[in-house]
């Protein structure tokens, strides 16, 4: 079943929302303590990374691929063990190619380029005053089964 264009789709919490902008493309925005610098800090060094989303093998930088382990445990200070709902992720390896790199504004990449579930992720960075609106657009999803 596709889901209707520019349906708002519940991301976790009431505050949480995205937009479904066509069957395969999801969009996102926030709006970020800045400096742009630091937001873009946690997309691009591995050890900001590692606390928020996975840990990379290296940094992310133009025309780089990096891998991402995912370990639930290593991003919260308290250690606590995995949620069962994000069990089956755990220890999962996917992959990043970076095909668009405009430091601190602009980054695109593939994401498991070459098997079933590749998509393409890219983040733009705006400020504004203090503090930074990300848009992130998840495209090229492949439908769920």
């Amino acid at each position: 079943m596709a889901i209707a264009t520019n349906q708002e789709v519940d991301l976790g919490s009431e505050q949480d929302f995205g937009v479904v902008v066509d069957e395969s493309t999801l969009r996102f925005e926030r709006l970020l303590p800045g400096p742009v610098e630091r937001v873009w800090a946690y997309l691009t060094e591995p050890e900001k990374l590692a606390r928020w989303i996975a840990t990379p093998t290296s940094a992310v930088g133009a025309d780089t691929t990096v891998e991402f382990t995912w370990d639930h445990s290593k991003l919260s200070p308290h250690k606590e063990p995995t949620p069962p709902q994000y069990q089956q992720f755990q220890g999962m390896v996917s992959r990043w190619r970076v095909t668009r790199f405009e430091p601190p504004r602009v980054l695109s990449w593939i994401w498991d380029e070459g098997t079933e579930s590749e998509s393409e992720v890219t983040v733009e960075l705006t400020p504004q005053a203090d503090d930074v609106q990300l848009v992130l657009t998840h495209s090229r999803i492949p439908k769920a089964e």
